[in-house]
């Protein structure tokens, strides 16, 4: 929204962000126009009732930090340059946040067990004018936190998951140049790198970046927070369909066996404001987010 006034002034960073949503432009207008939208047949689970979504801290006695809450703030990183015999040191002020866990409880009527897929999204409760997003907009501003298999007993679950576990995101903070010395030591023996070493990868959304930042502790900032469960996507492998790339032996398995669309239920539209109504297996509540106050001292990267 920043970067479409006339009156800000230009950047590099806000022109990005101003051409990468006016490109997420076509392809919402071409999903309305050629997607069928989802129906509550499509999401439902019968059987499974998500009774209770919420976010919590381990540490939570320690800190004292409040359930439903994420809390933002600002790590420094050390970087070293090196060229021509010279090094130099750089620090770099980044985004951060507490790591958290998010805790579902699950009733479940199904016996004896089943297999479950649960996909969690993040969304601002307000929209750019300041309206609560409706329902049937909820596919333009969900982002998607996690994706993950579970086994299900017939009657309650207690489900905890630590917000590190998330396969959609990347924890490398290798640099170019410390990759390509990791490539050049390996070509001459020196060590071994292995394509299968999930911390080499570095595709995904930056780690750090997974909470927006937050505001005051007196005016956090509000989003919603949306978990549903459906059935197990089974063992097939959709990452096969990448010519000439075995990438099931890269991307955790979690991702690779799953045959829904990336981002469903939010890859597209509903097909009306009351889909999600009468679902049980679903749950959306609301969380805050604050910025921390004080800043980590420096720390070297890897």
């Amino acid at each position: 929204m920043v970067a479409t006034h006339e009156s800000k002034s230009w950047n590099d960073l806000e022109s990005f962000y101003y051409i990468l949503k006016h490109l997420n432009s076509f392809a919402l207008s071409a999903k309305e126009r050629l997607m069928k939208a989802y129906t509550s047949g499509d999401l439902k689970f019968d059987g499974i009732v998500l009774e209770s979504l919420k976010v919590d801290y381990p540490d939570q006695d320690i800190t004292g930090r409040k359930e439903d809450t994420f809390y933002t703030n600002w790590n420094h990183k050390r970087f070293y340059i090196k060229k021509c015999n010279q090094t130099a040191t750089v620090g770099k002020r980044m985004l951060n946040h507490a790591n958290f866990d998010y805790q579902l409880k699950i009733e479940s009527l199904l016996d004896p067990k089943t297999n479950a897929t649960v996909d969690i999204f993040l969304s601002p409760k307000f929209d750019f004018d300041g309206k609560a997003i409706h329902p049937s907009d909820y596919y333009k501003y969900m982002f998607q936190m996690d994706h993950f298999e579970i086994e299900i007993k017939n009657g309650e679950n207690q489900i905890v998951r630590s917000s590190t576990s998330s396969p959609l995101f990347t924890r490398g903070d290798h640099s170019f140049m410390k990759q390509l010395q990791d490539v050049i030591d390996a070509e001459t023996g020196y060590t071994h790198l292995s394509v299968a070493n999930k911390k080499l990868i570095n595709c995904g959304f930056p780690s750090n970046l997974m909470i927006p930042k937050g505001g005051g502790e007196q005016q956090p900032l509000k989003f919603l927070l949306f978990a549903i469960i459906t059935p197990s996507s089974g063992h097939e492998n959709i990452f096969t369909l990448c010519k000439g790339a075995n990438l099931s032996k890269i991307f955790p398995q979690d991702l690779s066996t799953s045959t829904k669309s990336f981002g469903f239920p939010f890859d597209r539209g509903f097909e009306s404001e009351n889909v999600l109504k009468d679902l049980e297996n679903y749950k959306i509540v609301q969380v805050d987010s604050i910025m921390e106050s004080g800043e980590d001292e420096y720390s070297d990267s890897l």
